[in-house]
C-alpha cells in the first residue's frame, strides 16, 4: 500500500511539474498563462477538473504546442483533433452537455445553434469561444509574423483586450496590415457573449445618467462614448472630451455625479427593493423624495437633484443612502485585480463594494485631478496642498477608498475614519483658501461622528495586504457575478466530484424583479416581500415570482404597528426595532414581541438572575431523557420542553428520529406514507412528518434529490427510498466513508444520528461519537460536571480556540449566531402563501445558506434549548486554514450585519425578514496557525495535499 500512494504521489508531482512546462508555451499570451499557472497550483481535483473547463476562455485552441503539452497529463487530444474550423474544437471544453459536446466537436455549428442556443446562460461561454476563433481567422492574416500575433492575442480571452494590446496591433501592423488594424477596430470584442442583452443592459442604466447633462454636446458625445464599451481608462478619456472635466463643470455635474459615484440608477417605476430603505429617512422631507422616486414615473433630472442635495451628502440620512447602496452594490468578500490600488489586493477576509476595474480607474483618475490643487467632493470642494509632495501616499488611499468602498463589518459603511479626515486636511489642507472651512466642519460632513466605531481607517491601506495571493484557500463562483442580471447565482454545493463533464461550481437560476424598475432579483418559484405601493411604513404584500419572470399572486399582508415592548426591571420600554442587551443575554424588541436569546428573561425572573445565571431554562434539572415535540424538535427532557411552552399533550417521550410517524398509516387507502422528517420554527400550522403518495410512478416525477439507505445504495429521492422499503441513512450522495456499520453521533441540538453524514445532511454538526446523552450548557468553558461521561473530539485544528453552542457538550471551531425570530412576524408573513405548509428550520437555513458564498464555508444550525435559533458557519475543508476559518468567521459577521440594519436583500425575503437580531461569537487560533497561513504552500503541504486529494477522489468514485 505505501509503494502505491508513493507511486501516486510521485506521478502527481511530475504532472504539476509537467503542466508548468506547459504554461510556459502560452508566451505572449499572458491571460492564458495566468489562468494556466492558477491551475496548476490548484491541489484539488474537483477544482483542477473544473478550472481546466475554464482554459479555452483565455488559452485559444490555435496554441497548438500548449493543448498537446497539457494533453500528456489532461485527455484534451479529442477537443484538440475535432472537426472544428481555425482550432476552435478546444470551445467545446465549455460545455457539459454531451449532446452539444458532440455537435460541437463534429463542427455543426447549425446543429449546435438548435441544440445549445446562445441565449442560454448554460452556452453562452461556448458561442463566445467560438465565435473569437471565427474572428480571429477573419482578420488575422496576409501580415507579417508579429502583426498576426499581436491581432490574435486581441481575440484570444473572452476578456475585453487592453488598450495596450489595441496600441500593440496598431504599431505592429502599421505596415501592411491596414486591413488587419481596420478588422480588429471593427470586430473588437466587448467582453460580452454574442446575444447576451445584459450587457445593453448595464450600457442602457449608464445611458441614462447621459440624460442629466445640462449641455447637449455633452449628452451626446456621452452616449457615443458609452455604446462603443470601450475600457474604463478609455471611456474616461472619451467622456472629458466631450463633457470636459467632472466635478468641475457645473452644467454636466449631474451627469458626472451618477456616472462616478454611482449610488444608484434612476429608473421610472417601482423599486420593491429601494423603496424599503425610505424608512430609515429620519426627514420627512427625504422620506416623501424617497417614496416619490421608487414608486412611480417621475421627472428624472429634477428629483435627482432635490434629493441630491437634501439627502444623499446629508449625514443625518447615512442609514438611508448605506440602504441603498446595500442594494444597488452589496458588500462582497475579497478584493483582488486591482492594477492602480494594488493595496487592496489579496483583501480575502474584508468586505468591499466595488472591488472591480472600473472603480480601480476611477480611483486613479481622481488621483490625477486632485494634484490640481482641488478636492472637488460633490457640493464642497476643498483646497489642498500639493498631493504629490504632501502625503501622496495617503492621498492615493483616500481616493482608492472612495471608489473601492471597503465595508465596515457591523454597518456596511464605507465612511473614513473622522480622526484621520481632520488628521490629513491639517496636514495638507490649503489653510490660506480654507479659513472660512477648517478641516474639523469639513469632516463633521465627510465624517460624521455618528457611529465612528464603524468607519473606516485607511491606515491597514497604507501597505499590502499581509495575504499572498492565495486563491486556493477562498474561493468565491459568484463573485464577481458570471450570470446575467436577470438571473441569480448560488454556489453549487451538491458537486462531489468534478469531472470534464461534470456540474459547474456555480448555477445560475432566474428570477424577477421587484419592480420594473428594480435590479433586486426574487428566485423563481419562491415568494418576496415588497413595501404597498403607497409606501406606508410597516405595510407589505407578498408576492409570487412565477415562470414569466414577473412578480404575480400578490396578498396583502397586515400593517405592523412599531410598539415598544416593555421589560420587566426596566422603567423604560424598549422601542420598536430596538435591539440591546442584559449581561450576557442577547434580545430585540419587534411590534411589541420581545426576543431574547433565553427564554427565562420572560418567565418573571430577576434582572440579575438574568444577566449572570448559567443555569439550564427555567431552572430544569440536567438529566438527559429526551422527549418529541409536535413541532418536530428533540428536547432534552420533559422539563425543557414545558419551559418552551409546550402542555404535556404537545410531546412523547423519546426522540423524533426514534418515532415512525407511518405506524399506524396516517394516509387513505391505496396511499403510502412516507416519512419526512422536518423541525418546524412555525407554530401556527402542524408539523406533519410525513407525505402520501398514491403510486410509484409518482416518485419519478419528483425533484431529483439524492437519498442514501442503510445498505450503501443511492436512490434520487425520498419518496422512491421508500417505495422500496429501504430505510433513509441520511440526504445526499452515498458516501463510501458512511457505509454501514457506522458509528451514531450525537449533534448540538441534542438529536442522535446514525452517522456523522446523517447529522451533516440534517445540517447539524457533530458533538460528539455515541447516543446524546448529556446537556451541556455553558458561555465560557466546556461543562465538565454535566457532560464528565462525554469525550470531545479533537478540534481541527487543535490550536483553534472554538465557540460553545448552546446545549451542546464540545466546543467548536466555527462562527455562531445566535438568531432571533419572530413568531409575529413569521403569522403575519404566512398570509401571503397559505399554500407554503409550515415553515421549517431547514427552509430558514437553505436561505440562509445562500447568502455564504465562500466555497470553503458551510452552513449549518439548529434551534437551541432556549428556543433561538443557532447558526454554525465553519470550513468544511479537511485541514482548515487560518485564511479559511477567517472568511468564515466573515461570512458570519456578514449575515450578522444584514439582520441587524434589515438590509433588504433581507427584508424582501419572506423567511429571512422574520429574524430581527443576531450576535456572532468567532473562534481564533494561535499565532503559529497564523504565520503560516500567510505564506505560500510549501511542499509538504503540497504532499498532503495531494495525498488527500488521493483518497477524497477515491472515496468518491467508490459511491
Amino acid at each position: 500500500m505505501r509503494v502505491l500512494l508513493s507511486t501516486v504521489l510521485l506521478f502527481q508531482i511530475v504532472v504539476a511539474n509537467q503542466d508548468i512546462l506547459c504554461c510556459k508555451r502560452a508566451s505572449g499570451f499572458k491571460r492564458c498563462r495566468s489562468a494556466c499557472n492558477e491551475y496548476v497550483a490548484q491541489t484539488d481535483v474537483r477544482k483542477r477538473f473544473a478550472q481546466l473547463k475554464e482554459l479555452p476562455k483565455h488559452c485559444p485552441g490555435y496554441l497548438t504546442d500548449f493543448w498537446s503539452c497539457l494533453n500528456r497529463s489532461n485527455s484534451v487530444d479529442q477537443y484538440v483533433d475535432s472537426k472544428m474550423a481555425n482550432h476552435a474544437g478546444i470551445c467545446c471544453l465549455l460545455t457539459s452537455l454531451p449532446h452539444c459536446r458532440q455537435d460541437c466537436l463534429k463542427g455543426k455549428l447549425l446543429a449546435l445553434n438548435k441544440s445549445c442556443p446562445q441565449a442560454s446562460d448554460q452556452h453562452a461561454h461556448l458561442h463566445s469561444c467560438i465565435d473569437r476563433h471565427q474572428e480571429t481567422a477573419k482578420c488575422c492574416r496576409s501580415a507579417s509574423k508579429d502583426c498576426v500575433k499581436a491581432c490574435k492575442v486581441i481575440f484570444s480571452s473572452e476578456k475585453p483586450p487592453k488598450m495596450s494590446a489595441k496600441k500593440r496591433v496598431r504599431e505592429q501592423c502599421a505596415i501592411g496590415g491596414q486591413h488587419v488594424i481596420n478588422c480588429v477596430e471593427n470586430s473588437v470584442p466587448t467582453g460580452c457573449p454574442k446575444g447576451k442583452s445584459d450587457c445593453e443592459s448595464q450600457s442602457g442604466e449608464q445611458l441614462r445618467c447621459c440624460d442629466l447633462a445640462g449641455e447637449e454636446q455633452c449628452k451626446k458625445g456621452c452616449k457615443r462614448v458609452l455604446l462603443k464599451k470601450d475600457n474604463a481608462k478609455e471611456s474616461m478619456e472619451g467622456l472629458t472630451n466631450a463633457c470636459k472635466e467632472p466635478l468641475q463643470e457645473k452644467a454636466n455635474q449631474k451627469m458626472w455625479n451618477c456616472l462616478l459615484s454611482p449610488v444608484f440608477y434612476f429608473l421610472p417605476g417601482i423599486d420593491g427593493a429601494k423603496l424599503q430603505c425610505c424608512s430609515k429617512a429620519l426627514s420627512s422631507l427625504c422620506w416623501r423624495l424617497c417614496i416619490t422616486m421608487f414608486t412611480s414615473s417621475w421627472d428624472g433630472s429634477q428629483n435627482y437633484q432635490q434629493f441630491d442635495r437634501q439627502c444623499t451628502y446629508n449625514p443625518k440620512e447615512a442609514n438611508l443612502m448605506n440602504c441603498i447602496a446595500d442594494v444597488t452594490k452589496p458588500c462582497q468578500l475579497g478584493c483582488s485585480g486591482l492594477n492602480f490600488c494594488t493595496n487592496f489586493n489579496n483583501r480575502h477576509t474584508e468586505l468591499f463594494r466595488s472591488c472591480d476595474a472600473k472603480s480601480d480607474s476611477h480611483a486613479k483618475y481622481h488621483m490625477q485631478d486632485w494634484e490640481k490643487g482641488i478636492i472637488n467632493m460633490p457640493g464642497m470642494p476643498i483646497p489642498v496642498q500639493d498631493i504629490k509632495t504632501c502625503l501622496p501616499d495617503t492621498w492615493k488611499t483616500i481616493a482608492c477608498v472612495l471608489q473601492i468602498k471597503p465595508c465596515s463589518i457591523k454597518s456596511h459603511r464605507s465612511t473614513i475614519c473622522r480622526a484621520d479626515c481632520i488628521r490629513i486636511l491639517n496636514q495638507c489642507g490649503n489653510a490660506t483658501l480654507m479659513h472660512q472651512q477648517p478641516p474639523e466642519e469639513v469632516c463633521n460632513k465627510l465624517s460624521p461622528m455618528v457611529d465612528q466605531s464603524s468607519c473606516i481607517s485607511i491606515g491597514k491601506y497604507l501597505r499590502p495586504s499581509p495575504y499572498s495571493d492565495v486563491t486556493d484557500q477562498v474561493t468565491h463562483p459568484c463573485n464577481p457575478n458570471p450570470c446575467q442580471k436577470s438571473r441569480i447565482c448560488e454556489i453549487n454545493r451538491t458537486c462531489y466530484a468534478a469531472s470534464l463533464d461534470g456540474c459547474e461550481r456555480h448555477t445560475c437560476y432566474p428570477g424577477c424583479r421587484l419592480g420594473e424598475a428594480s435590479t433586486f432579483l426574487v428566485r423563481m418559484g419562491e415568494y418576496a416581500k415588497v413595501p404597498v405601493e403607497s409606501g406606508q411604513d410597516g405595510c407589505f404584500r407578498v408576492c409570487h415570482c412565477g415562470s414569466d419572470g414577473k412578480l404575480s399572486r400578490c396578498t396583502n399582508l397586515e400593517c405592523v404597528y412599531k410598539r415598544t415592548c416593555a421589560v420587566k426591571g426596566l422603567q423604560k420600554p424598549k422601542e420598536h426595532g430596538e435591539r440591546f442587551a442584559i449581561g450576557r443575554n442577547f434580545c430585540a424588541c419587534f411590534a411589541g414581541e420581545l426576543m431574547c436569546t433565553r427564554k427565562t428573561i420572560q418567565q418573571g425572573l430577576s434582572m440579575e438572575f438574568i444577566s449572570t445565571n448559567d443555569s439550564l431554562p427555567c431552572g430544569c434539572p440536567a438529566t438527559h431523557d429526551p422527549v418529541c415535540a409536535r413541532d418536530g424538535r428533540t428536547y432534552p427532557n420533559a422539563c425543557i420542553a414545558r419551559c418552551s411552552g409546550l402542555k404535556p399533550n404537545q410531546y412523547s417521550e423519546g426522540n423524533c428520529a426514534s418515532i415512525d410517524p407511518c405506524k399506524d398509516n396516517p394516509c387513505d387507502k391505496g396511499q403510502r406514507c412516507i416519512i419526512a422528517r422536518k423541525s418546524c420554527i412555525s407554530t401556527n400550522e402542524p408539523c406533519v412528518q410525513y407525505f402520501c403518495v398514491a403510486a410509484s410512478s409518482y416518485c419519478k416525477d419528483m425533484q431529483l434529490e439524492p437519498v442514501c439507505d442503510t445498505d450503501g445504495q443511492q436512490h434520487p429521492n425520498l419518496c422512491s427510498l421508500h417505495f422500496q422499503g429501504k430505510k433513509l441513512a441520511y440526504k445526499g450522495f452515498c458516501k463510501s466513508y458512511c457505509k454501514s456499520p457506522t458509528k451514531p453521533v450525537c449533534g448540538v441540538n441534542g438529536e442522535t444520528y446514525s452517522s456523522i453524514c446523517g447529522a451533516h445532511s440534517a445540517r447539524v454538526v457533530v458533538d460528539y461519537e455515541g447516543p446524546c446523552r448529556a446537556i451541556g450548557y455553558g458561555q465560557v468553558k466546556e461543562d465538565t460536571s454535566r457532560c464528565a461521561n462525554v469525550e470531545c473530539p479533537k478540534r481541527v485544528p487543535g490550536n483553534c480556540k472554538g465557540v460553545h453552542p448552546p446545549g451542546a457538550c464540545c466546543m467548536q471551531c466555527a462562527a455562531q449566531l445566535r438568531v432571533l425570530v419572530s413568531q409575529t412576524q413569521l403569522t403575519i408573513n404566512s398570509q401571503g402563501f397559505r399554500n407554503y405548509g409550515p415553515i421549517t428550520l431547514e427552509h430558514l437555513l437553505v436561505a440562509l445558506r445562500r447568502h455564504v458564498t465562500t466555497s470553503e464555508c458551510d452552513l449549518f444550525g439548529y434551534q437551541s434549548i432556549e428556543g433561538d435559533v443557532v447558526v454554525l458557519i465553519m470550513a468544511v475543508t479537511l485541514k482548515p486554514t487560518m485564511l479559511q476559518i477567517e472568511a468564515c468567521s466573515l461570512e458570519a459577521q456578514k449575515i450578522e450585519a444584514s439582520i441587524n440594519t434589515e438590509s433588504p436583500s433581507f427584508t424582501s425575503d419572506v423567511l429571512l425578514s422574520t429574524l430581527k437580531g443576531a450576535q456572532t461569537d468567532t473562534p481564533s487560533l494561535s499565532a503559529m496557525t497564523q504565520a503560516s497561513s500567510t505564506s505560500s504552500i510549501k511542499f509538504i503541504h503540497l504532499l498532503g495535499a495531494l495525498l488527500h486529494t488521493y483518497f477524497i477522489t477515491n472515496l468518491v468514485l467508490s459511491s
